[in-house]
């Protein structure tokens, strides 16, 4: 992945994935750098160092997993080494590869996302490190009191797996500028796109930031014309407080409408315990004409 730093003339345009290693837990964090920063017009050198410095000023006040460490163990407990060098652009999609190729996301490590922004770079080519393994790319608005607060992409890659990848939750970026990014990112992907900020998708959204506690229980079955998912949460006394998002309409038909619950219920934060109770699998299991006049 990696490629020879850009020259700019005055300085090279390049950046670090550095790793850092608690010697006491074992675990490690993956971040980026660039290797200059400019002070006064005048380029210095940055790297792995300086933003070292920087993780253990902010230590003090910081609420991340790896603050924490820091403030608990001292500074002294910890190991930075650099792992590869790369330009600019690379930056975003080269730590990618190292978080997921030394799993350091939570609870495993002290990463909280699996890529991230950095906000002095002009550039990023963070789809790089997905593309051509993706099948379905699902863009969706996650809300705070009825403000969308930031996006994430929700991947369903070729070999069954998923991943998540979040847009405009480290305040670097205005709401705006985090969906251009998500929708760029999923343009270059050459995959199946799905835009939950889109009005269609609208109800089925609400489930985002309306729901509380953990999902105990989700169930898919037939409602009238269309399909319903209902989901019922730990902080949910009886089922008739379960939250119903319904799929289908005039224009999409009922075999339609039960995929697109299945693939919802697949980006719904569920449990290994969560209860699925999919009443219409039986139904589709036939072939798709007897399974819609079925139904209909």
């Amino acid at each position: 992945m990696s490629e020879n730093p850009v020259d700019n003339g005055k300085t090279k345009m390049s950046g670090v994935i550095y790793k850092i290693t608690c010697t006491a837990t074992n675990k490690s964090y993956i971040g980026q750098a660039k290797t200059h920063k400019t002070k006064n017009g005048k380029p210095y050198k940055y790297g792995s160092k300086g933003r070292w410095s920087d993780h253990k000023a902010t230590a003090k006040t910081s609420t991340t997993p790896l603050a924490s460490a820091i403030r608990e163990l001292g500074a002294d407990a910890f190991v930075v080494v650099d792992l590869e060098t790369v330009k600019e652009s690379d930056l975003d999609a080269t730590e990618a590869h190292w978080i997921e190729t030394e799993n350091t996301l939570q609870p495993n490590g002290y990463n909280v996302m699996s890529h991230s922004r950095n906000k002095h770079n002009k550039e990023s080519e963070l789809y790089n490190q997905y593309v051509g393994k993706v099948a379905v790319a699902e863009i969706h608005p996650v809300k705070k009191k009825d403000t969308i607060d930031f996006f994430y992409v929700y991947l369903i890659m070729l070999d069954g797996s998923s991943k998540r990848l979040t847009f405009g939750q480290n305040d670097i970026q205005t709401i705006d500028e985090a969906k251009s990014s998500a929708l760029e990112f999923v343009e270059n992907l050459d995959c199946e796109v799905k835009d939950f900020t889109k009005e269609e998708y609208k109800q089925q959204t609400r489930t985002l930031y309306e729901l509380t506690g953990t999902i105990r229980e989700v169930t898919i079955t037939s409602a009238s014309s269309l399909v319903a998912v209902y989901i019922l949460t730990s902080t949910m006394k009886m089922q008739k407080e379960r939250l119903r998002i319904c799929f289908g309409g005039k224009t999409i038909s009922k075999e339609k409408a039960y995929i697109q619950a299945l693939d919802y219920i697949k980006t719904l934060p569920c449990l290994p315990e969560t209860v699925i109770i999919d009443k219409l699998k039986t139904v589709y299991n036939q072939c798709p004409q007897q399974a819609a006049a079925t139904t209909s």
